[in-house]
């Protein structure tokens, strides 16, 4: 009982922040530039979701008159402290929107629609990078996401950070294939508890109060080929997703965390893209995000636009 109680309360009101698209490995490379390069990438990313995959993996879709849209915008910026190793940082803005209707429970022929939104900072990311191999090229990050966002939001607004620290360590890999550059990491993230104290009531009346709540630690990988078209343009096609342990719990009543079953989080996106590169080191790109599979997340897909600059 007390699990399909966790399922319910906590995982509505905190999966859709931690299935939020993942900026972190998309796009980044293993390459890392000669000491005292700087640079700066911006993006603006369209996403939007009229379904979700349940707990089995299957797509359901929502009501017409449901919807989830997400504007994000992160910005990353790094600095070559040597040839192979280069730190950054990456903050990102959003706004989010969650559209629903429900029946007036006061007159069962009108329908009330209402909107859960939330706009500010999110949570970010600070990385290291550090090239321990030149050819092939393999790279080693570690990333710690910093809870900047709003996680404990008011009454219809939505919330913009999941309240908790993330550990993800990678290996990155890049290598000359053909008339291009095939790169692809994997890493592990290690989720740490959400210390925040929760109360629900169960069928019967019963309170019960949770006082950790831990994401699933997961594992996450992007695979990407860029085809060179020219010096100045090239395409990309790409893959990135995420897959994630059950969620855990600990209330008053027990001693250490108690898995709930069947909440585990997995998603996997394909992104093709364009990049436009200009002889003043700006780079243009556009990308499109589209999910071909998941598990208790959006169906999120959408498109983006990025503008970066960088000195070598």
């Amino acid at each position: 009982m007390k699990h399909s109680i966790l399922a319910v309360a906590l995982l509505a009101v905190f999966a859709l922040s931690a299935s939020a698209y993942d900026f972190l490995y998309t796009g980044d490379t293993a390459i890392t530039h000669d000491m005292g390069a700087f640079g700066i990438r911006g993006e603006f990313v369209y996403l939007s979701a009229d379904g979700a995959y349940d707990s089995e993996g299957e797509k359901v879709d929502w009501p017409d008159d449901t919807k989830f849209t997400q504007t994000a915008v992160p910005v990353e910026i790094y600095y070559s402290v040597m040839d192979n190793l280069e730190i950054g940082v990456q903050p990102k803005f959003l706004s989010r929107k969650y559209e629903y209707s429900y029946v007036d429970p006061a007159d069962t022929t009108q329908m009330v629609t209402c909107e859960c939104d939330g706009t500010g900072i999110g949570d970010t990311w600070l990385w290291a990078k550090y090239m321990f191999m030149p050819e092939p090229l393999m790279t080693a990050r570690l990333g710690v996401k910093v809870a900047t966002g709003d996680d404990e939001p008011g009454d219809m607004e939505y919330p913009l950070g999941t309240g908790q620290m993330d550990v993800d360590g990678a290996i990155m890999l890049g290598a000359p294939a053909g008339p291009g550059m095939f790169e692809v990491a994997i890493g592990y993230r290690y989720r740490m508890a959400r210390g925040a104290e929760t109360t629900v009531e169960s069928d019967g009346g019963e309170e019960v109060t949770y006082e950790d709540y831990k994401y699933g630690d997961e594992i996450h990988f992007a695979a990407m080929y860029t085809y060179y078209l020219n010096d100045a343009m090239n395409l990309r096609i790409g893959a990135d997703g995420f897959f994630g342990s059950d969620h855990q719990y600990e209330d008053a009543t027990t001693d250490g965390l108690e898995e709930i079953a069947e909440s585990a989080m997995n998603a996997v996106w394909i992104n093709p893209g364009f990049d436009y590169l200009m002889e003043n080191g700006m780079t243009l790109g556009i990308d499109v995000h589209y999910p071909l599979m998941g598990q208790n997340v959006n169906a999120l897909w959408g498109a983006g636009a990025y503008v970066s600059w960088g000195s070598m």
